[in-house]
Order: C-alpha cells, then structure tokens, then sequence
C-alpha cells in the first residue's frame, strides 16, 4: 500500500505578546530515535512551510537566539494542513523592552543567507564555537555531531573566510577549542556567494574572530566550568597589543570534556502468531581534552591595506566507548542477549 504524504505543511511561531518571530528554526525529528527529517525557518510573521510529512508521530524542536527551546510532539495524518501555534519564551531573566530589541538585531538576514552577531552578546559568555552552531537559525547538529543547515549536511567550516581542510572529529575538536568570546560575528550562508560555490554542497558556516580595538597592551583570562552526568573545563589566556600601525594577538587554551548518552531502541515484529522482540540498551560517552594556540601579527600599512600573518595550532585526545546489550525474544539462535564493548582512542 502507497501512503502519500500531502504537499505541505504551514505553521507559526510567535513571542509571548503574540508578535511573530523571524528567523526561528523549526526542525522536525523522528520520533523513536530523534534523528534530524527537515527543518525550516520562519519568515518575517514568524510563518514556515514543511514538506512531505508522513502520516505518524514526530517530535517538533523549535529554537531561536535569545529564547529557549521548545520541543512538541506532532501527529500528522493524511487532512493535516496547519500546525498548532509555536509560543517561545524569552531566556535569560526580566528582559525589557530594550532588550529584546536589542537580540532582535543580533540577527541579520540578507540574500536568503544569515549573519549573527556574538560580540557583546550574551552568546559569547561560557561558550565554544560548537555550543553557538545549534542557536544558529537553520544550523542543526544531530547526536553524531553531524552540522546541517536547513536539514542539509555536507556543510563547510570557515574561519576568518578560510576553508578548515579536517576530518570530521578533528574539526569538531577545533570548534570546541575555540572560545565564543573571541568571534565577533558567525555567518550561516545557504545562499554562498560566486567564490564559495564550490566549496560545500550543504552550505557553509563562516566564523569571524574579533579584532583588536584597543589602543595599547590588551589581554583577558577565562575559566568556564559546566557540570553535567560529568564536568566540563575550559581555561584560555589571550593577549594582545595595538599601536597605530601594528597589532599583536595571541591566545592560548586547553579544554577537557566527558559526556554521557543513553540510547534504546525497542521493536515489536509479528510474523504469522510470532512475536519477536529486539531490545537495545547502551551507553555511550565520549571525550577527550584540547588544546589550542593562535598568534598572529598585522601591519596596517593604510586605511585600505594590511599585511600579516596568523598560525593556528588545535590538536588534543579524544576517545569513545560503547557498552549495551541486544536482547532478541523468540529466537533459535541460541541466545537471548548479545553484549557489545568498543573502546576507540581518537589522538
């Protein structure tokens, strides 16, 4: 039996004063394991339109910058047509008017491509460069740290309009080394221009770090602690000089994580009268510790002209382990349960 799906699906997201909201994501995730089946984004009345949705259950994840995350559960048959109104609430504490004004800006759209800006903003306190990808509207990183942008993967990385040439896990190691109190704004271009098309079939995501402003010697210390099933540690050094024709920075930082996942899976399958029951548990963490350095030098030989240089330097130790079993009712295998234990070393 073919199950059509209908042609689209329209929905809003609003603030709480009912004013629409733009920008905002709208991703539409599997229902048994939450893995990413499209994403939209809202327009300037805060409306979106969704595509080929089958009938069944999923699970709707909704974000924005400056609110928290909403996540729903939708059921879709066959006459759906309009989604039920998305409210999202402002984060932080007591924000006036001024405020919210001031995060709407945060925001730019131009050309179907998106730039936000993360200095000053309360985005750069106590977060990596990888934190900030998942605020991003349209950005969405699945479990396997996989980056889409509006469900696409295939994504490019940019540092400073730079293609970063790494392999998945050595990237994502690199972005999580990189403090967001050092990058001035994040561009999310669906929409590249000439000299990126070949670049990335996804899109790319450009990060541009800040500059030195201040005239004269500069510099900054940064702790961050989070804690979680287990704690996360960040430290960086930064220090820097400006003159009126030369510009020294440099940074020095040094991270240490573990993270804990849970994962099930559970499926019924009848055959004839027979049923057989596949139930997998596991437990997966994964870590590592970081490191990171920039130096660079500019000469500012006129208002139009610089000549520099910047080494970067990311390396560290990640790993991953998965321990679970697979149980399998009714079967003449001669088991009930098979246990699995993987450790990956990742230098």
């Amino acid at each position: 039996m073919n199950v059509c799906a209908q042609e689209s699906i329209n929905g809003t997201v609003m603030d709480s004063t009912k004013t629409g909201i733009e920008f905002a994501t709208v991703a539409i995730l599997n229902f048994s394991d939450s893995l990413l089946l499209q994403s939209s984004l809202t327009d300037a009345k805060g409306e979106f339109t969704l595509t080929a949705l089958a009938p069944g259950n999923y699970l709707q994840k909704t974000f924005m910058v400056g609110y928290s995350d909403l996540y729903s559960l939708l059921r879709i048959d066959e006459n759906t047509r309009t989604l039920p109104l998305v409210t999202l609430r402002n984060s932080g504490v007591n924000l006036n008017e001024i405020t919210v004004s001031t995060l709407k800006k945060m925001v730019v759209f131009k050309n179907g491509n998106v730039s936000v800006n993360i200095e000053d903003s309360p985005l750069a306190q106590g977060n990596s460069a990888f934190d900030l990808l998942s605020t991003l509207p349209g950005v969405t990183v699945d479990e396997n740290n996989t980056i889409s942008i509006q469900g696409k993967s295939g994504v490019k990385i940019l540092i400073d309009d730079r293609v970063q040439e790494l392999s998945g896990t050595q990237l994502i190691n690199v972005l999580k080394s990189m403090n967001a109190s050092n990058i001035e704004k994040i561009e999310v271009l669906k929409n590249p221009p000439l000299k990126y098309d070949a670049e990335g079939t996804g899109g790319l995501i450009n990060i541009k770090t800040k500059k030195v402003k201040v005239i004269g010697f500069s510099g900054s210390v940064t702790y961050v602690y989070s804690q979680g099933f287990y704690d996360h540690q960040f430290a960086e050094l930064a220090l820097n000089y400006r003159g009126e024709k030369v510009i020294f920075y440099s940074t020095l930082g040094v991270g240490k994580e573990k993270m804990f996942h849970d994962h099930r899976f559970y499926k019924k399958i009848v055959a004839d009268t027979q049923t057989t029951i596949l139930d997998q548990r596991m437990a997966n963490i994964d870590g590592g510790k970081v490191f990171s350095g920039r130096v660079g030098f500019d000469w500012l030989i006129n208002s139009k002209n610089t000549i520099g240089f910047k080494i970067n330097s990311d390396f560290g130790i990640g790993y991953e382990k998965n321990v679970g079993n697979n149980y399998i009712s009714n079967n003449n295998l001669g088991f009930t349960k098979l246990r699995f234990n993987s450790y990956n070393n990742n230098p």
